[in-house]
């Protein structure tokens, strides 16, 4: 699968998702921001993740990629993506507005310690 398959296909779920969801006032984009900020920045990590394994495996070394590999650079990105769109999705509840948002800003809080093993730690 080409990774411009991967984009268009991520792309194409987040705006049928707003879609879905709809805006009814002013009000409602305030956690949506932050979802959508979120939202992106993990589609990014999964994209570069995907890109760099293909590479990898295209360089045809044995034993690369692992699959440690594979889960922390493409895997957990997509985790992390479907957990915020779920909340952004269950947002629209009063009784799930507040827990989205906290969902959001740690997600966006997983970003840092991410980058330290994404980075090769130090």
């Amino acid at each position: 699968m080409k990774p411009s398959y991967v984009l268009a296909g991520i792309a194409s779920a987040v705006w049928a998702l707003f879609a879905l969801i709809g805006y009814r006032s002013i009000e409602d984009l305030r956690g949506q921001h932050l979802a959508g900020i979120a939202s992106a920045v993990w589609a990014l990590f999964a994209l570069i993740g995907y890109r760099s394994i293909e590479d990898l495996r295209g360089q045809h070394v044995p034993g690369y990629p692992s699959s440690g590999q594979v889960n922390f650079y493409f895997h957990f990105p997509i985790a992390v993506l479907l957990i915020v769109l779920i909340a952004l999705a269950a947002s629209h509840y009063r009784s799930f507005k507040v827990p989205a948002i906290i969902l959001y800003a740690l997600s966006l809080a997983a970003v840092v310690p991410y980058l330290f093993g994404y980075t090769g730690g130090v």
